[in-house]
C-alpha cells in the first residue's frame, strides 16, 4: 500500500510541475500550440514545445516555427506561407465555426488550414437507415430512410496548392446528427497521412536553429501580397453613398452570427521607399466561395476606433487581384496607433452585399527606421 500510494503521489507531482511550467506562459503564448498551428507541428517540435517554459521561449520557439517555413527568408519581414496560413484560418473561422468550436478547430478547418481550399467542392445528402441517423446512446424508432448533409472534397491533380501524387484527393464530410459536428466519413488515416506529408514539406529551412535577427542586404523580390502603391492620408471619415450598403453593415454589426461565407481580412504595417508608414488592408475570399469576379462590381468598408466612432468609410469600384482562384481586394490607409474594428465588404451590380467580414486591428506605433519589404 505505501508504494503504491508513492506512485501516485509521483506521478501528481510529475503532472503538477508540467502544469506549473504552462502557467508561467501568458494565454496568449500557452495556448498557441492547442490552435491551429498545432496541425503543422512535427513529433519532434511538439516534443520541444513541451520543454517551453516561459514567454521568452515561447517566443523564440514560434518565431523560429515560421521561419522554417518562410519560402523566401531574404525577405525578413515577409512571410508568404504564415499570411497564406493565416488567411487559411481566418476562412476556417469564417465559415465552419459551431458554438461551441471554432471553425479552425473542426475536421474540415483542419484540412482547410493544411492542404488549402479545394479545387471542387459537391453537397449532397447522403440516404442512411433510421438506426444511422439516431443520436448515439438512443434506440431507433424505426421509421423510412432519412438523409444526412455530406459535403465531398476533391483537390484535383494539377490544380490543388500541394502536390497530390498520381491522382486526386477526395474526402468527405457528413453531418450525420444534423449539428453541424462535421466529420470525416472515410479513409481518415490515409488523409491524415496526406496532411502530414504536406505540412511536412512546408519546412523549406530546416537546418535553422533561431529565427533570423536581421533583413538580408538583398532581398528577392516576390509576389506582392499587398499593394504597393502610394497612399494618401486618410484625413476625414468618408461616405457610403449607396442607402442599401449603409444599411447593410447596421444590420451586419447587429447579427449575433456572419450571415456570409468565404471572406476573411487581413492586414499588416508597411513602409514606402520614402520611409511613409501605411496600413494595406486586404479582403480576402476563398476560391471555394464560387464568387466570380464579374458579380462584383463595389468594395465598401467601415473602419471604427475602440469606442466606436467610425474613422473612415468608403465606397468606391471593386478592384481585384487572383491567384490560384483567390480574390482579393486591398485597400491601403493610414490609422493612428491603437484599437479597431474594420467591416468591409463586397456588393454586386444591384447594391446588395455578396460577401461581409469584420476583423479586429491592432495598429502599433511603427518605427519608421525598421528594415523590411513593401
Amino acid at each position: 500500500m505505501i508504494s503504491i500510494r508513492r506512485t501516485v503521489i509521483a506521478a501528481a507531482m510529475v503532472a503538477a510541475v508540467s502544469s506549473s511550467a504552462f502557467a508561467q506562459l501568458s494565454a496568449t503564448y500557452a495556448e498557441w500550440a492547442k490552435g491551429p498551428a498545432q496541425f503543422l507541428m512535427t513529433s519532434e517540435e511538439q516534443a520541444k514545445w513541451k520543454q517551453v517554459k516561459s514567454d521568452a521561449d515561447a517566443k523564440a520557439f514560434v518565431d523560429l516555427f515560421w521561419a522554417k517555413r518562410d519560402p523566401s527568408p531574404a525577405t525578413l519581414n515577409v512571410n508568404e506561407y504564415q499570411i497564406e496560413f493565416d488567411r487559411r484560418v481566418a476562412t476556417a473561422d469564417a465559415s465552419f465555426s459551431t458554438p461551441k468550436k471554432k471553425g479552425s478547430a473542426t475536421e474540415r478547418g483542419r484540412y482547410l488550414v493544411v492542404l488549402g481550399p479545394p479545387t471542387r467542392i459537391v453537397n449532397a445528402k447522403q440516404e442512411i437507415s433510421p438506426s444511422a441517423a439516431i443520436s448515439p446512446g438512443t434506440e431507433s424508432a424505426g421509421g423510412p430512410p432519412t438523409f444526412t448533409p455530406r459535403q465531398v472534397w476533391t483537390y484535383e491533380k494539377g490544380k490543388a496548392e500541394f502536390d497530390t501524387g498520381r491522382a486526386n484527393v477526395e474526402m468527405s464530410f457528413v453531418d450525420r446528427y444534423n449539428n453541424s459536428e462535421w466529420s470525416v466519413e472515410r479513409g481518415g488515416r490515409e488523409l491524415a497521412s496526406t496532411a502530414a506529408k504536406v505540412a511536412q514539406a512546408a519546412i523549406k529551412n530546416p537546418n535553422l536553429t533561431e529565427a533570423p535577427k536581421a533583413a538580408a542586404a538583398a532581398p528577392a523580390p516576390v509576389r506582392p501580397i499587398l499593394p504597393t502603391a502610394p497612399v494618401a492620408k486618410v484625413d476625414a471619415a468618408g461616405t457610403i453613398k449607396t442607402e442599401s450598403l449603409r444599411g447593410a453593415i447596421a444590420e451586419f454589426k447587429a447579427a449575433k452570427a456572419n450571415p456570409y461565407k468565404g471572406g476573411a481580412i487581413t492586414f499588416t504595417e508597411l513602409v514606402t521607399p520614402a520611409g511613409d508608414a501605411y496600413i494595406p488592408v486586404q479582403l480576402y475570399i476563398s476560391k471555394s466561395a464560387n464568387l466570380t469576379a464579374e458579380s462584383v462590381t463595389t468594395f465598401f468598408g467601415i473602419i471604427e476606433d475602440a469606442a466606436g466612432a467610425s474613422v473612415l468609410m468608403f465606397e468606391e469600384p471593386a478592384t481585384l487581384s487572383i491567384s490560384a482562384g483567390n480574390l482579393y481586394f486591398d485597400k491601403s490607409i493610414k490609422l493612428e496607433p491603437g484599437s479597431y474594428k474594420a467591416t468591409l465588404g463586397l456588393a454586386g451590380a444591384d447594391g446588395k452585399p455578396v460577401v461581409m467580414s469584420s476583423s479586429a486591428m491592432e495598429v502599433k506605433d511603427f518605427n519608421k527606421d525598421s528594415v523590411g519589404v513593401s
